[in-house]
């Protein structure tokens, strides 16, 4: 729904200014092309662009020695550098951090990532807490990242979504899932890459590149629950895998991948290919994310039978003998937040006036019992009154 517009509009959520990750420290200039070709450069910019990118890398803290080894000069007399590398917001200069530090005579330099996650339950945890992180934050986070990622979006754990402006794609919460039964009892020997259906054929219920997990228990521990989630196997016989035969990064989808595809696994009666060997052995049921594909098929083909607007919906009630002429004229479409929803439509933020709040109506008071006026208790209840 609204997500790709988000994802094309997603900034950071720590809140800081979007400053390039190689930024000089306030030197005012950019980096000068070395039209020989020399290395290292003489620009001290682009020799603190090369440090920046190696620590980012690295993903761990580095001494002055390491980084002489890695980039073949050497940065701990190099202040024109190390300024740059002082003044950087992605760099933490740790001084005189532990031995290691102490050896090498000089600081321990180490990348600062746009979001901090240590594992798959805090990258799990970073997405979550966002309101659309980009993709290379967190991957920038620890060495493992990217297989991380690339697990929590085959799961469903999250939902990725291309940015069509800046490239890369852009991670949201996935929120509470809603998981459905694939029919029959399916079976899996752990480091098989075929889950057995007997002799159910089910090509009506999923389709290759859907996500489907061994088992329908709730699974508490994040690690475990990712290790039964799977893609059906869609590889083709190819060197390389097109992209036409990749399974998306949705977990369900609403078509077939390309029908130029030519699979290596087949798909039907007794077998479901999975894109990988099981992790866990099952002899049961499994799930999915969302309807079957033959529910989501019919929903398709009907949904612009339904509809839009009171008056159709009433006609067709009438032509199917569902209500009469008379229960018809009664008849109102449910809407969000029923009759309390209608009144804020009509009326605003308020009944009274425009955003205000609503107003009590008052209405004349009739009185009663005038057969006992005149006695005591009568002239007792209305004296209170």
């Amino acid at each position: 729904a609204p997500l790709p517009a988000a994802a094309a509009a997603a900034s950071d959520d720590d809140g800081a200014d979007d400053d390039d990750d190689f930024d000089d420290g306030g030197s005012g200039g950019d980096v000068e092309d070395d039209d020989d070709g020399e290395y290292p450069p003489s620009d001290p910019t682009a020799r603190s662009v090369l440090v920046v990118e190696l620590l980012k890398d690295a993903k761990v803290a580095l001494t002055l020695a390491d980084i002489r080894d890695e980039l073949d000069f050497d940065v701990a007399g190099d202040e024109e550098v190390m300024e740059r590398l002082r003044g950087n917001a992605r760099v933490d200069v740790l001084e005189g951090e532990g031995a290691a530090g102490a050896e090498a005579g000089g600081p321990l330099l180490r990348y600062r990532p746009r979001q901090v996650a240590h594992d798959v339950v805090s990258l799990l945890a970073a997405v979550d807490a966002g309101r659309g992180v980009p993709e290379e934050d967190l991957r920038d986070t620890y060495s493992g990242a990217a297989d991380d990622l690339a697990r929590l979006v085959r799961a469903g754990r999250v939902v990725a979504v291309k940015n069509k402006e800046v490239g890369g794609r852009v991670f949201f919460p996935r929120g509470r899932a809603f998981l459905t039964r694939v029919s029959g009892t399916l079976e899996a020997r752990r480091g098989s890459d075929t889950l057995g259906t007997g002799a159910l054929d089910l090509t009506r219920e999923m389709r290759r590149g859907e996500a489907i997990g061994l088992g329908d228990a709730p699974v508490a521990d994040l690690s475990a629950d990712l290790a039964r989630w799977h893609r059906v196997g869609s590889t083709v016989s190819a060197r390389d895998q097109p992209e036409r035969a990749k399974a998306p990064p949705s977990v369900s989808s609403n078509k077939d991948l390309s029908d130029k595809n030519r699979y290596d696994q087949d798909f039907g009666e007794g077998e479901i290919p999975l894109d990988r060997p099981a992790e866990v052995a099952l002899s049961g049921r499994a799930v999915r994310h969302g309807c079957t594909k033959d529910v989501k098929e019919l929903w398709l083909r009907t949904a612009a039978l339904v509809p839009q607007t009171d008056a159709e919906l009433v006609r067709k009630l009438l032509e199917a003998q569902l209500v009469d002429t008379a229960s018809s004229r009664k008849l109102k479409r449910i809407t969000p937040g029923g009759a309390k929803g209608r009144k804020r439509r009509r009326g605003g933020a308020g009944e009274g006036a425009a955003g205000g709040a609503p107003r009590a109506r008052s209405r004349p008071m009739r009185e009663t019992n005038l057969h006992l006026k005149g006695t005591a208790q009568y002239d007792g209840v209305m004296g209170d009154a």
